[in-house]
């Protein structure tokens, strides 16, 4: 594997240099005008693949090409692998990093994974990361340099959910819908449903098989085209993200709902403030029953209240937390990185 082999890439990259990414920003005409997929779009995570792709970083790499990596693909997790390879090269091109970053391990593991982030932040100039409070959180679980981080939040484009602009919302329900397996914490939230008997709640997820449910609770796993389809609906879209994750969750689906203009009740997780502005854009609860309670009974009782915080949600969502803004923003980051590379006295 002859990409593996130090000694070929360049400290600055030549001027013009294509950037390549293996992040999917082809629908970004900044990003096609200056850069190249590293893998093709839709092909599925085997190893054969993740390796292949391993490989194709490399490769760039050796060239001297900017790269912009993901945090968390794969089970092999390939772009943090050529990360750690980096970490070894003498001279290597400018580096960025994003996406979601990670949960310490505990016992041997925990070393070995530590090892292996000291290795990923020497190759690493900038790390993109989707709030304030991670920016500031992770350098401090993490051997990662708190100067390399950069805040770009996260985006929601509504063609990538099969939404458009043009279509009609449909009207809200007197429903509250909530979904998702990763980082959720249902219990004081069905705690709150069987205190609203009149309320119909349904929650899309995997995990509560063998859980006893309410009446007024209906748990489904359905194809994500219907539940986009099912969030349009809902008077209310709660987002129970788990309190004290040092990790942000759920924001994907709080933009969403957003962007729908729904009324939109989330836990006060890492970054979810940064996202929805309690009172403003929506509504926070410390994820106990009875803030839950509160806050829903009061959202599909006032349709005034609903009305406002779901128009604000809706133009906030359109203007700050697009898909042109985010590889904007990305892409600065990049430039950045290599303006410093150049910047730097040669030797």
């Amino acid at each position: 594997m002859d990409d593996v082999v130090a000694g070929g890439s360049t400290a600055v990259p030549p001027a013009g240099q294509r950037v390549a990414s293996t992040l999917d920003f082809s629908m970004h005409e900044g990003f096609r005008q200056r850069g190249d997929r590293l893998r093709p779009s839709g092909e599925p995570a085997t190893t054969r693949n993740q390796l292949r792709l391993l490989r194709a970083i490399l490769r760039a790499a050796r060239h001297g090409r900017p790269l912009i990596l993901f945090s968390s693909r794969g089970s092999l997790k390939p772009d943090l692998c050529a990360c750690v390879l980096l970490g070894f090269w003498r001279a290597r091109p400018p580096v960025v990093l994003v996406g979601e970053m990670w949960r310490p391990g505990t016992g041997p593991v925990a070393l070995l994974e530590r090892l292996a982030v000291r290795l990923t932040d020497r190759a690493v100039d900038r790390y993109l990361v989707l709030s304030q409070a991670e920016a500031e959180h992770l350098p401090r679980v993490w051997p990662m340099t708190p100067a390399k981080m950069r805040v770009r939040p996260f985006y929601f484009e509504p063609s990538e959910h099969g939404l458009s602009d043009e279509a009609p919302l449909p009207p809200r329900e007197r429903c509250v819908v909530a979904g998702g397996d990763s980082f959720r914490d249902y219990g004081p939230l069905l705690e709150a449903a069987r205190q609203m008997p009149d309320v119909p709640f349904l929650l899309v997820t995997k995990t509560l098989d063998g859980v006893d449910l309410p009446p007024n609770v209906e748990v489904q796993a359905v194809p994500y085209a219907e539940y986009c389809r099912l969030l349009s609906r809902a008077g209310v879209v709660a987002v129970p993200v788990q309190t004290g994750l040092p990790r942000s969750a759920g924001l994907l689906i709080a933009l969403m709902a957003m962007w729908l203009g729904r009324p939109t009740v989330a836990t006060t997780a890492l970054a979810m403030d940064e996202y929805v502005e309690d009172g403003v854009t929506g509504v926070l609860v410390d994820g106990s029953a009875a803030a839950w309670r509160e806050a829903l009974s009061r959202l599909l009782d006032d349709a005034g209240e609903a009305d406002r915080l779901a128009g604000a949600a809706r133009q906030t969502t359109r203007e700050r937390y697009t898909f042109d803004a985010y590889v904007r923003g990305i892409l600065a980051a990049l430039d950045e990185a290599v303006q410093e590379r150049s910047d730097r006295p040669h030797h």
